[in-house]
């Protein structure tokens, strides 16, 4: 198991939205199954890669206070309505990317050069729904792309065609994914799905309650997370207006060690405290991780609720890492379905 899937299993496992894990499961499993029965998948009919012509605009105001200016270049221009951004730093801590690496690549050769072009990826949510973007920033090209969809698509059973500067891919008839392209700089912008209308996405900045939780993470640590979304209610039974969460996997040759810093922010210093005994009345409820490696901490600190999950993923514990995941997971989503 490598640094990345273990990094991405503790993120899923703390923070994905439970009563979607069971269909993205389904969605994974289908697509592996797919891939698996061709072998010698042929290529699909699409038109040539139009010439690449909208130019996102360049961010100009100034980082709010606390935010990376790199950062804010990235992302100043993200619709108004992003609820959640979430991101990395470098591959090892960008699960998509590794994922395009290992499962996609080794398949299918010609998105070999697409992948490697990938430099970083921003995975939002939108709106009430919660549906999920990325945000691929590198120095892709539509050629790319086109080789390598034409090779990829017949092997998962889906179709692509172009309206203008959206790739649309589609199955059976019905949408699947939507990939809008920009120029940036020397390279590229692609924003993969989303809510808002692709062509609409320069609509930003987002939000000032967003941003204030952007401002208190330090996003050099590796994988991060800042979203307005009530995580709180589930986990503490009281009601949250934020969250921020950080963690960096394991450099090479160092001991397997991850730590999962959280915060729960609350409207006030005594809901942090009535949600700190709300986490403790979950963590009760939990699935023993005795043997597993991993260990918890929570403390209410002024207004926040300060969380660490500390995860030795030594070759001893991953076998019972796994399965102590999974309970969780059936655990959560049993929570959401009484």
């Amino acid at each position: 198991m490598n640094r990345s899937t273990i990094v991405g299993l503790s993120l899923v496992g703390c923070t994905a939205n439970p009563s979607r894990l069971e269909e993205i499961s389904q969605e994974q499993a289908v697509v592996q199954e797919m891939s698996v029965e061709v072998s010698e998948p042929e290529r699909a009919e699409m038109p040539p890669a139009p010439p690449l012509t909208a130019t996102l605009a360049n961010v100009t105001t100034p980082a709010p206070e606390g935010i990376d200016a790199a950062l804010w270049r990235d992302i100043g221009w993200f619709p108004a309505d992003v609820v959640e951004i979430s991101g990395g730093v470098g591959r090892d801590n960008t699960p998509l990317a590794r994922w395009a690496e290992d499962s996609i690549v080794g398949e299918f050769p010609a998105c070999g050069p697409l992948v490697a072009a990938i430099d970083r990826i921003y995975t939002v949510k939108q709106g009430e729904s919660q549906r999920a973007a990325n945000v691929v920033f590198g120095s892709m090209t539509r050629e790319q792309e086109r080789g390598c969809l034409q090779a990829l698509l017949p092997g998962l059973g889906m179709t692509g065609v172009q309206h203008e500067e959206v790739t649309v891919l589609a199955r059976e008839q019905t949408m699947v994914a939507r990939a809008g392209w920009w120029k940036h700089g020397d390279g590229a912008v692609v924003v993969i799905e989303g809510d808002v209308p692709l062509e609409r996405w320069s609509g930003g900045p987002p939000s000032p309650e967003l941003l204030s939780l952007l401002a208190v993470i330090d996003p050099s640590l590796g994988m991060w997370m800042a979203s307005t979304h009530d995580y709180g209610s589930f986990f503490t039974e009281v009601a949250s207006s934020g969250l921020t969460l950080a963690t960096a996997a394991p450099a090479p040759g160092a001991e397997p060690v991850v730590v999962l810093r959280i915060g729960l922010r609350f409207a006030s210093a005594g809901e942090a405290e009535q949600a700190e005994r709300g986490a403790a009345k979950f963590a009760a409820s939990a699935p023993s991780s005795d043997g597993s490696g991993l260990s918890f901490s929570f403390r209410a600190d002024e207004s926040w609720l300060r969380v660490e999950v500390r995860a030795d993923l030594s070759e001893a514990n991953a076998q019972k890492f796994v399965a102590w995941s999974e309970e969780m997971l059936a655990n959560m989503r049993a929570r959401t379905e009484r």
